[in-house]
């Protein structure tokens, strides 16, 4: 029920107490309706912390989905080096592969040209075509040395490239693990969100049971007001003052608080017998608190009868 309903609602209350005070000459004091008014006022207050509540739930829920949103950035960033990272290993897996190439074409050159000379000294019988090869053997000497120191630069440079290969290894493996953390978080804030929500449904739907009270607690406080009917009113005051009563762990609940001549105000009336006694046979209804069950105090059955 809207704040201004219940307004309307305590205000037509009091236009009918002050009418049937008129008509009817009643003892009714302002005092009485001043009670009404309290009783509603504490309602809406309930109703208010019960909003600001939902309020804070909601600003939880911002922020943790701030949080998953910068933690999706940051796994999506890791990503994209992890993919700059592949890019990169297989362009040093491609140049690693060329220079194999060619280190296999020079070495399958020099293999074929010493196949050359090795026919031709084979064939060779005479001595200036022996001089010759000799000749032209000194003359191979310094670039087969050459190719040599080219074959070890290359294989020095393939041994570097394959250490390089395995630390890119390994960072992709941490990587893949911190990606998995994320994806982990991910999971739990996803899933404490999930929780949030559920726990927004359940104030919801606590926050309408509450206006069903309400509206139920005010209809019955405005037809206590109709003068046509007939009124039984509880100890000593004329007219009770309806409050809601809040407390840790429990449901709120509405109770009758009236002025006790000798005890003061503020007390809040609950059934019992004529003599103070109750039926022994029900003593399993009966929860934890506070008194005695032969005494004439304590508050210890779940309909509240001492």
């Amino acid at each position: 029920m809207k704040p201004e309903t219940l307004n309307n609602l305590s205000r037509n209350a009091r236009e009918s107490l002050d009418g049937s005070t008129t008509e009817n000459n009643s003892l009714s004091s302002d005092s009485d309706i001043e009670d009404l008014s309290c009783g509603t006022s504490d309602q809406r207050s309930i109703v208010q912390g019960l909003r600001k509540t939902i309020k804070r739930n909601k600003t939880k829920i911002n922020d943790l989905v701030a949080k998953l949103t910068i933690a999706e950035m940051h796994l999506a960033s890791e990503k994209e080096k992890a993919i700059y990272r592949d890019d990169l290993i297989k362009a040093l897996k491609m140049s690693t592969d060329l220079a194999n190439q060619t280190k296999d074409l020079s070495i399958k050159q020099m293999q074929n040209k010493i196949n050359e000379l090795e026919n031709v000294l084979d064939l060779s019988k005479s001595r200036s075509l022996v001089e010759d090869i000799d000749k032209d053997t000194s003359g191979m000497i310094e670039p087969i040395n050459q190719y040599k120191k080219i074959i070890d630069d290359l294989n020095f440079e393939i041994l570097k490239s394959e250490s390089k290969l395995q630390e890119k290894a390994d960072k992709l493996v941490d990587l893949e693990e911190k990606a998995e953390k994320y994806e982990n978080i991910i999971s739990e804030k996803e899933e404490h969100i999930s929780r949030l929500e559920s726990k927004i449904e359940n104030d919801q739907a606590k926050i309408k049971e509450m206006y069903e009270k309400l509206s139920k607690f005010t209809l019955d406080a405005e037809s206590c007001q109709n003068p046509s009917e007939p009124q039984v009113f509880l100890n000593c005051t004329k007219i009770p003052s309806i409050k809601m009563i809040t407390l840790s762990g429990w449901a709120p609940f509405a109770a009758v608080f009236e002025d006790i001549p000798g005890a003061g105000p503020g007390w809040m009336v609950i059934q019992r017998r004529i003599d103070g006694s109750f039926d022994t046979n029900i003593k399993e209804c009966f929860n934890s608190g506070c008194g005695i069950y032969l005494a004439n105090s304590g508050l210890e059955m779940k309909n509240c009868t001492i």
